[in-house]
Parts: C-alpha cells; structure tokens; sequence
C-alpha cells in the first residue's frame, strides 16, 4: 500500500526542477498532486503526461495574478 494513497499534496513550483520531481514521486505513490506553476501554460505537458486517473492536477496562473492577489 502506497504511504501517500489518498492524499491530496500541493506542489509549488511543482511544474520543472525539483518541484516536477517531487510531482512526478507524488503521483508514482498514489497521491492526487496539484501542481502550483507560475506561468499561464507552465505544466501543460507534465498534466498531460501525469493526468493518470486524475491524479494531478496543474494550476498554472500569470505573474500578473500573483502580484494583483498580494496587493
């Protein structure tokens, strides 16, 4: 049985480098995985590859949006 079976991870950052490491282990052990990109189309092809009975999840916004959500 998978230690993260049922559990629901938000990845930062979770589109490239270590983050889509850490989306993709995420995934392989069971978790649904919402991966944080920061970049309107950042992540398309990870959700793609990874969508696996809907385990992840990519939410990709525009700097624009982060820095309007901080203000």
């Amino acid at each position: 049985m998978s230690r993260y079976l049922n559990k629901i991870v938000i990845v930062t950052g979770g589109s490239q480098g270590i983050g889509e490491g850490c989306s993709r282990v995420f995934v392989a052990n069971g978790a649904k995985v919402v991966a944080c990109a920061l970049g309107e189309n950042d992540g398309d092809k990870l959700g793609e590859e990874l969508n696996q009975n809907g385990k992840l999840f990519v939410w990709s916004f525009s700097y624009q949006f982060v820095q309007s959500a901080i203000r």
